[in-house]
């Protein structure tokens, strides 16, 4: 009998010993574990949470794919100014206020927009000059050697320039380079001192072989193009600019110097780049000019000759530069084309068999 007591008291001193053990507090002092309402047991504080893993720091899936859903739902704002882009209704920048192209040779007119308005020629005021200088030199008055002492006056004018000195001599040649291929203003000056003795007196030139052209839109009051003082800016239309490029390209000199991207003057010493970047970039394209100043807009004279056929392309007014040569390229590729679909139907029409009846 006390055999059995003292075994059943071993077992019970065991049992309240492992009873003990299982519910004394952790070590670290921290309270034991517990389930929430929800079953989950919460994450527990101090070190650990530290070196809890990366992963367990991301966003839940369903709030990340929550939040980039609401991020891209389109502002209202944003949604008004997106429409206002895309909407028909809102005129593009055009390309050019006018426009015009021209068969060189014949002198029908393919394409045209706004070719009467009168706008500002800016520097295609110099194709006048040039044209009446070559005039002069055709007739045997001046030559293209002859040796032309600058002026003060000349050296004076601002804007693009080959920055003449008062007193420097350069051929009729060189200056007539600068005038085309540079766009000089001092040389356009120095040009039309020494054919009309004054700047006034070339410009009564100038608008005298205006009219004898019938250029109904010109009127010019100097000779490279700038703003006036007074407000009376030179004027001309497309159309007026693809008449004076058709008369100016009968001298074969003119497509000669203009035809050059870059050109040398003062006996070789000076290199002087043609404003017209269209030489390089379209093919047969070897002239004309061009002409900018910010009232005006980009304006360009542009021709080109492919296959014994040759075209002249104006466009005035263009909000830039580059909208200026790209205009002019797509106009004279349509009227290569359109003579190109021309000529292939007139052969296809000649190729046809001709109609007994007309055999009789």
């Amino acid at each position: 009998m006390k055999h059995g007591s003292r075994s059943f008291s071993a077992v019970f001193v065991a049992v309240l010993s492992l009873f003990v053990l299982l519910n004394a507090p952790p070590a670290s002092g921290h309270a034991p574990s517990k389930r929430s309402s929800t079953g989950k047991v919460p994450q527990p504080k101090g070190r650990y949470e530290a070196q809890r893993p990366r992963v367990a720091l991301r966003p839940d899936k369903k709030i990340l794919s929550q939040t980039t859903r609401n991020s891209r739902k389109p502002n209202p704002s944003n949604r008004t100014l997106s429409s206002k882009r895309q909407s028909p209704k809102t005129s593009p920048v055009t390309a050019y206020k006018a426009a015009v192209v021209m068969n060189a040779k014949t002198g029908e007119i393919l394409f045209k927009e706004n070719p009467r308005e009168k706008l500002l020629p800016a520097s295609l005021t110099k194709m006048m000059v040039t044209l009446v200088a070559m005039e002069k030199v055709r007739e045997g008055s001046i030559h293209l050697r002859d040796k032309v002492r600058v002026s003060k006056r000349a050296s004076r004018v601002g804007g693009s320039q080959i920055y003449l000195r008062p007193g420097e001599v350069l051929t009729l040649e060189d200056l007539l380079k600068a005038v085309l291929i540079k766009s000089a203003n001092d040389a356009a000056v120095a040009v039309a001192e020494y054919i009309g003795g004054t700047q006034e007196r070339f410009v009564r030139l100038m608008n005298a072989h205006a009219r004898m052209l019938k250029m109904q839109d010109t009127f010019f009051t100097n000779v490279h193009g700038l703003p006036s003082r007074d407000g009376l800016d030179n004027v001309s239309s497309a159309y007026d600019m693809a008449i004076l490029a058709k008369a100016l390209i009968k001298y074969p000199k003119v497509l000669q110097w203009s035809s050059k991207p870059v050109a040398k003057i003062r006996s070789g010493r000076y290199k002087i780049a043609s404003t017209n970047k269209l030489l390089r970039s379209y093919r047969g394209l070897d002239g004309l000019k061009t002409g900018y100043y910010q009232k005006a807009g980009f304006n360009i004279a542009a021709t080109a000759e492919r296959n014994n056929l040759r075209l002249i392309a104006v466009t005035m007014g263009s909000p830039s530069s580059q909208a200026r040569f790209n205009a002019t390229k797509t106009l004279l590729s349509r009227g290569f084309s359109y003579y190109q679909k021309k000529l292939a139907d007139s052969r296809r029409a000649f190729r046809k068999p001709m109609p007994a009846s007309d055999l009789r």
